[in-house]
């Protein structure tokens, strides 16, 4: 079973400062979800995989930016089809019933029940955690993945709150970044 915490209090450090200025000016731009791929490797050191997106339940979601290693978007339409219902970040989703609520979920490979979607998207492509921030908002939850492979080993925990400093700016944007690229 994954790990899931109420996140009640965050803090971002000053190193965000600088980080949330260029999120915000690129709000709105292709260049939103690099942006924040960019901001997560100064803080952590490495990713091999984000994720961006909101979803409305487990059959509505709809991803803003994702980045990965080679041949993951090719893994898209089989995790749709067969493995999105069992992904454990629903899991967070209960934790997180009131709009601003947040919720942090550690996921490593042995907390996937699902033997194919443990082997396909973990165990083949050697990510050894995913770290996931759920928040929720008014129509929907944003969630920001990023997932750790076995060379930089799982994630200490002053990356794990720098994450979460970082997401709880960066999450909020995520409708806003959606309705300015939909906009005409």
């Amino acid at each position: 079973m994954s790990h899931i915490s109420r996140i009640s209090q965050w803090r971002a450090s000053t190193a965000t400062g600088a980080l949330y200025e260029q999120l915000l000016s690129m709000l709105g731009t292709p260049a939103f979800g690099a942006t924040v791929r960019d901001s997560v490797v100064s803080l952590t050191g490495d990713a091999r995989r984000i994720y961006l997106f909101e979803a409305r339940g487990a059959e509505d979601s709809s991803l803003q930016y994702y980045h990965g290693e080679p041949g993951l978007a090719d893994l898209f339409p089989v995790y749709r089809r067969r493995y999105l219902r069992l992904d454990p970040v629903f899991d967070a989703y209960r934790a997180t019933p009131n709009p601003s609520d947040v919720a942090l979920q550690r996921v490593r490979p042995h907390d996937i029940a699902s033997t194919g979607f443990r082997r396909r998207f973990f165990e083949e492509r050697g990510i050894v955690e995913r770290i996931s921030v759920i928040q929720r908002g008014a129509d929907a939850w944003r969630v920001i993945n990023v997932s750790r492979h076995e060379r930089e080993g799982c994630f200490s925990a002053d990356e794990v709150h720098a994450l979460v400093g970082l997401a709880c700016l960066v999450l909020p944007m995520l409708p806003l970044n959606r309705r300015h690229l939909e906009a005409p």
